[in-house]
């Protein structure tokens, strides 16, 4: 999932084209209100570094560090994003 946009959904503003350019930064785009809340979720999910552990189908353990970004491991959002 691409963080930006989990972002400009939930402000309702783009930051980046999107739509093969038919929506261009500073576009208002639909928001659903309710997700406003978990704003703050979603920043501090983007931003923060963590350790991941996790089970394989034979029952080992790993753990996996992450770094700040979205699934992508997009940067750390710059003045641009929240």
């Amino acid at each position: 999932m691409c963080r930006q946009a989990s972002f400009d959904t939930l402000t309702g503003k783009a930051t980046q084209p999107y739509d093969d350019g038919r929506v261009q930064p500073g576009d208002d785009i639909p928001i659903i209100k309710e997700l406003r809340l978990f704003l703050g979720y979603f920043s501090v999910m983007h931003s923060t570094a963590s350790n991941n552990r996790c089970c394989d189908n034979r029952g080992h353990t790993h753990h996996v560090k992450s770094t700040p970004g979205g699934q992508q491991g997009e940067p750390v959002p710059g003045d641009h994003a929240l």
